[in-house]
């Protein structure tokens, strides 16, 4: 057995030379067989160890295996290091189900102490049947070929070492060392759909096919090269759509996404997710429902996903961006002459009245027939339903419709300045003035309405 572990571990590099491994062990028999294989060949290896623990207090034992694995790490002189979590009050807490919260405060740990003490690898003791029963668990959920590569060797920092060996390998180890573990009672409660696929699914399987554990590893090895053989033309695709690659918004060409084939459509769009709020999380249906927005025709629509993030499909482009404000509204009344701070959106504009006949025209401000205008006048953001008669057309136009005209991004909609009375619009500043205040021949008393350069 120590051969195929050494084997594995050589031919997917899972380990460099001076390495520090820090081993995840829970005191069950996959752990303690990881900890007593990782003893064997550390010196062949040429690699430090460590033990990271973490207590869950959701049995009355907890305590005592602890206190056992502290011992037996001090005794062998391992670096060890534990913490006592009530798993079941996190669970309640972040509404959780208790494996779920169990998993992800392991993790959590295991990570603050990987950084914290300079461990450049976690090691954990999943092995053969743990990714048959998740081919398996992937399977029923309707994953996809990434989904089916299961349990990987290899993800950032986390090696799983044993990935090589089955559980009956495990056990025949652990007696031919005569290897002390601790048994979870937890992991025969068929509460958890993992219980029952080890222990109801997979002996019902192995009838059809003893093998079936093998097969399975089988598959997600095919699904793994194939997954990366994708991926590796994806990155390719991707540099051919993308438009814009930021923090927090990114843009691709829509036009292109949509003749690419169906499989690298769902992993472009999945790719844009990841990058905005991480890889999990992001279903088949949500991918699906993003692309049948990219797929519609006419204006400019929108979808809200979890995690706020908002996808939209503006013409040719489809972006995806946080979601983190809620829609911009203002009102401010003017004073003339003055000026004003829209505060929502950090832009000045001053205000002042010229006679016609001293008017010099200037760049960079907008003009208006003062004595067509009712007062009093404000600056305030679009509402809904909004008409203006804007210059050189014929008949009122919504304002929503004029910006989908000029192909305004959404996200600067709320942010225009709508210059009006209580009944009237008078101009968008910035881009459209209404037939209603232009300046005429018969002019007498213009608005000079200045907009201050950004510092």
């Amino acid at each position: 057995m120590l051969e195929k572990v050494i084997s594995f571990v050589n031919r997917n590099q899972l380990i460099n030379k001076n390495d520090k491994i820090l081993l995840a062990v829970s005191g069950g028999p996959d752990s303690m067989a990881l900890l007593h294989i990782m003893q064997h060949l550390k010196d062949e290896l040429d690699i430090q160890i460590g033990v990271a623990h973490l207590n869950h207090q959701l049995r009355p034992e907890a305590d005592a295996e602890e206190e056992y694995l502290k011992n037996y790490c001090q005794k062998r002189i391992i670096p060890f290091y534990s913490r006592s979590v009530d798993v079941l009050l996190c669970a309640r807490q972040q509404r959780k189900s208790v494996e779920e919260a169990g998993r992800d405060l392991r993790y959590q740990f295991f990570m603050e102490i990987t950084n914290q003490f300079n461990w450049e690898r976690l090691a954990t003791a999943h092995h053969k049947d743990d990714r048959a029963e998740t081919v398996l668990l992937h399977l029923l959920r309707g994953s996809g070929v990434k989904g089916l590569r299961s349990i990987m060797p290899v993800s950032g920092y986390l090696i799983r070492p044993l990935l090589s060996v089955t559980k009956e390998e495990i056990l025949d180890f652990l007696i031919l060392h005569k290897v002390k573990f601790f048994i979870d009672e937890s992991n025969s409660d068929f509460s958890y759909l993992r219980n029952r696929l080890r222990h109801e699914l997979l002996p019902l399987l192995k009838a059809y096919n003893p093998q079936i554990v093998t097969a399975l590893n089988q598959l997600a090895d095919i699904a793994q090269e194939e997954n990366y053989a994708m991926e590796k033309e994806n990155d390719a695709l991707w540099e051919q759509l993308i438009i814009s690659d930021e923090a927090d918004k990114i843009v691709l060409d829509n036009k292109k996404l949509l003749q690419v084939l169906p499989a690298y459509q769902r992993r472009l769009v999945q790719k844009a997710l990841g990058k905005l709020k991480g890889e999990s999380g992001w279903s088949l249906q949500i991918i699906d429902y993003v692309l049948d927005l990219a797929k519609k025709t006419g204006a400019a629509k929108q979808i809200n996903l979890p995690q706020k993030v908002l996808v939209r499909r503006e013409y040719d482009k489809l972006i995806f961006s946080m979601n983190q404000q809620n829609k911009i509204k203002f009102l401010y009344e003017i004073t003339i002459p003055g000026s004003l701070t829209i505060e929502e959106t950090g832009e000045t504009y001053s205000f002042k009245i010229e006679a016609k006949e001293n008017f010099q025209p200037t760049n960079g401000e907008t003009y208006f027939d003062y004595d067509k205008m009712k007062q009093p006048l404000f600056l305030r953001s679009r509402k809904k339903g909004d008409r203006f008669e804007p210059s050189n057309m014929q008949g009122t136009k919504k304002i929503k419709d004029y910006f989908i005209d000029i192909k305004l991004p959404i996200e600067e909609r709320d942010l225009v300045p709508v210059l009006a009375s209580d009944q009237e619009i008078y101009g968008l500043l910035g881009y459209r003035s209404a037939k209603k205040a232009i300046v005429d021949s018969n002019t007498q008393n213009i608005l000079v309405i200045k907009k201050a350069a950004s510092s």
